[in-house]
């Protein structure tokens, strides 16, 4: 059921900005079980997760898929850190708040990655 709500989402998204392939970011996204299925669509996808074994379970699936996905170990909350100033289409964190240290936190930075994306939009519309 998440993955027929996220690809519908998904597919709007991408309807919405006129590109196929959206910038993805994962929060927390482990062994890439939702990561994997929208690299293989095309997607580009980072993977954000503290487990190195996770990362390394997340690229092999990709590998299997022939798709291809950036893993990056790193926290929830340390977000921008994490991913710079990269600006995503679409943040995904599921399965993720009920096993950080603070959940206000990882979801301030959550916002401000997919803020930044809105926020590159406005600037080239303005020029």
């Amino acid at each position: 059921m998440v993955w027929d709500v996220l690809r519908g989402v998904v597919s709007a998204r991408a309807a919405e900005t006129g590109r196929q392939a959206l910038d993805i970011v994962d929060v927390g996204g482990g062994t890439g079980g939702l990561a994997v299925p929208f690299a293989a669509l095309g997607h580009n996808v980072t993977v954000v997760d503290p487990s190195p074994d996770a990362l390394a379970a997340a690229q092999r699936r990709a590998a299997e898929a022939g798709a291809r996905l950036t893993a990056v170990q790193g926290e929830a909350a340390n977000l921008d850190a994490v991913v710079g100033t990269k600006a995503a289409d679409l943040v995904i964190c599921h399965n993720v708040l009920e096993y950080v240290d603070s959940p206000a936190d990882a979801m301030t930075a959550i916002a401000g990655a997919a803020a930044s994306r809105h926020r590159q939009r406005a600037r080239r519309q303005c020029r």
